[in-house]
């Protein structure tokens, strides 16, 4: 099963080419609602907050990938049953071992209890809606990365970072580092072909002899991404990668127009109105 994770992470993550209008636009202004829909999602996913306000996010993201060309369907029809286990496991945990804020300071009425085991486990109004608030944000920031990295060249994103006064070191090492997920898999995968090939049975035993056999995959897991590490440097040494200031060119670039300013600006401007909102009190819902 952890293959089928890791290859669905892989497959999201991974940079899908289109046409449609998210390809078209400056990686700055998705790196801008990234930022809003973690921040903010933050924000609104606290138990001041009732869940469907997370819920809208989800379905503006959604309806952004339905439209920027980001094939969800496809994923979702190939490993749908994966992506419902990973939420339902999520909405559980938050569900059962979180007390959704009772004991702070939060708007609500008398909370309805739904069922209760003490001293740690109480479900009620007040902790459903928690519940369903993180696990939609925890949501919300996987879609969001997968809007950025499914619609955004890895060079674009460098280069766009580059604008805004990043050094290009740096820049390159922060775009890299989002798609390191395929060669953990890859690598994870190596090993465990070799392992199973040398007579390893790494899916019989009980519990704890598999668990200790998934343990001696770390050590030669760990050699092969240093080597790839190594590479890596190599690579990046002959494209030029150093802490110069020197001015790089570049033969593809996407241009910052007046749709990306108009976006970034409402974003940004939400964003920081959401934050002296919260921070002043003068967002108040009833919950419970």
């Amino acid at each position: 099963m952890i293959f089928h994770l890791l290859h669905l992470a892989e497959s999201l993550l991974s940079y899908e080419p289109s046409d449609r209008f998210l390809h078209r636009i400056n990686p700055l202004t998705k790196v801008a609602l990234f930022v809003v829909v973690i921040v903010g999602g933050m924000i609104i996913s606290g138990p001041n907050y009732p869940w469907y306000l997370n819920f809208a996010v989800t379905l503006v993201l959604v309806a952004l990938s339905a439209t920027g060309g980001i094939p969800l369907r496809k994923e979702l029809r190939l490993r749908g049953v994966y992506v419902l286990a990973i939420v339902l496991i999520i909405l559980i945990g938050n569900l059962v071992f979180s007390r959704g804020g009772e004991g702070g300071t939060y708007n609500a009425t008398t909370p309805q209890v739904y069922f209760e085991l003490p001293p740690f486990i109480y479900i009620t109004s007040v902790s459903l809606n928690f519940a369903l608030g993180k696990t939609l944000y925890i949501l919300n920031s996987i879609l969001v990365i997968i809007v950025l990295l499914k619609s955004t060249r890895l060079s674009d994103l460098t280069h766009s970072i580059q604008t805004v006064g990043v050094p290009y070191p740096i820049a390159m090492l922060t775009s890299t580092s989002l798609r390191c997920v395929p060669m953990v898999s890859n690598g994870l995968l190596i090993v465990y072909n070799a392992r199973r090939a040398r007579g390893f049975e790494m899916d019989k035993g009980g519990a704890r002899q598999r668990i200790r056999q998934w343990g001696s995959l770390l050590g030669p897991l760990i050699l092969v991404l240093l080597k790839w590490i190594d590479q890596m440097s190599i690579v990046f040494q002959s494209r030029g990668l150093d802490f110069g200031r020197r001015k790089r060119t570049r033969l593809r670039v996407i241009p910052f127009t007046a749709v990306d300013a108009v976006a970034t600006t409402v974003l940004i401007g939400g964003l920081i109105a959401l934050i002296v909102a919260a921070s002043t009190g003068q967002l108040q819902f009833q919950i419970g």
